[in-house]
């Protein structure tokens, strides 16, 4: 079991934090002040607004003010803004990530500017850390509600893209492995 931390509380985030704490990881879901709108749901009546689900009580919810704490004790930390917060994210969580082995991407798209692939401004951002990019077919209502579910996670690092692929996979969620991050994203 990994302390996963989940940073961005969109419905993508917030449905794979629903994921890992059904499946039994130590999960946290960590929203910025873009995620205020959502925040007030998420922890008074644990469900998010765009999600048929309710979050399980053993996910825990940090809000803005709770980064230190939601990076602190992270092994494996998920990303969760668009292709164009990618690296205004990277850069805010950077300092919070005191143990992370893993950062696993969830964006889809290029950076709009500079057409980089998210795992690459991501790669940038986090230099001390692997990136696993993470490729459906699959939506957060989906996911959400336990559906099954079939994803490919790509690193050139083959240990890294097998550790995290472990954390996530399960008899719903399923997750195949490669090496090939441009082809996947």
């Amino acid at each position: 079991m990994a302390l996963v931390t989940v940073f961005g509380a969109g419905a993508a985030g917030t449905a794979l934090a629903i994921h890992l704490a059904r499946k039994g990881e130590d999960a946290v879901l960590w929203g910025s002040e873009h995620d205020a709108a959502v925040l007030g749901d998420l922890t008074e009546k644990r469900r998010h607004p765009a999600l048929p689900e309710r979050l399980p009580d053993e996910l825990r919810i940090l809000g803005p003010d709770d980064l230190e704490e939601a990076g602190a004790h992270a092994e494996i930390a998920v990303l969760g803004a668009n292709s164009a917060g990618a690296g205004p994210l990277g850069r805010l969580v950077a300092p919070a990530l005191g143990g992370a082995r893993l950062a696993v991407s969830i964006a889809k798209g290029l950076q709009p500017e500079t057409l980089e692939r998210v795992s690459a401004v991501y790669a940038r951002e986090l230099p001390s850390i692997a990136v696993v990019a993470m490729s459906g077919p699959s939506l957060a209502a989906e996911i959400a509600e336990g559906l099954l579910t079939a994803v490919a996670f790509a690193c050139e690092d083959e240990g890294a893209c097998k550790e995290a692929a472990e954390a996530f996979r399960s008899d719903r969620f399923l997750v195949s492995t490669t090496d090939d991050v441009v082809g996947v994203e």
